[in-house]
């Protein structure tokens, strides 16, 4: 697409060469590689082409709920609005715009929700969900003190969250 990605290669005396690199942000869809050299013209040599799939990452894969989680997305279309982070089916962000480059991120809190793994997709309004593979978010059980300090008789609450569900026989 215009982008130089490897340079400095040396093609060698049969004329043949190998260069590795990483493909940079892009929007989805179909990308052409081409090459050049000193004394290959740009054109003389047939590009080929290169799918952008969209693809989503997490910051963090596991935690209890209220943890942030940042939800970073690539591949998505250039400047594609309507773009939407799921927990679990449940819409958790919502309202996202990828750059020129087909980028975002999201942040969400971890909802309510038993131990145990759940799942995190994206769409937007042209990148269908079943297009970005799921991710795995792990809750794992948490506890908060309503109060940290105090002294002898001090009531205080203790609030547990990530427990299995319907979990009886808890003990403090």
């Amino acid at each position: 697409d215009g982008t130089p990605v490897a340079s400095g290669v040396t093609a060698n005396a049969s004329g043949s060469w190998s260069a590795t690199f990483n493909i940079p942000a892009s929007p989805s869809g179909a990308h052409a590689i081409d090459a050049q050299g000193a004394s290959t013209r740009p054109g003389s040599v047939t590009a080929v082409s290169f799918s952008i799939n969209p693809s989503i990452s997490i910051n963090r894969a596991n935690g209890s709920p209220g943890t942030s989680v940042t939800v970073s997305g690539s591949g998505f279309g250039a400047g594609e609005t309507g773009i939407s982070v799921s927990y679990d089916g449940t819409s958790v962000a919502s309202g996202v715009t990828a750059n020129a480059s087909g980028s975002w991120s999201a942040t969400f809190n971890v909802p309510a929700s038993p131990s145990g793994s759940h799942v995190i997709d994206a769409a937007g309004a042209s990148t269908q969900k079943d297009s970005v593979p799921d991710l795995t978010f792990t809750v794992t059980p948490g506890i908060s003190l309503s109060r940290t300090s105090g002294s002898p008789g001090t009531s205080i609450t203790i609030n547990g969250s990530g427990f299995s569900a319907n979990e009886t026989g808890i003990s403090v």
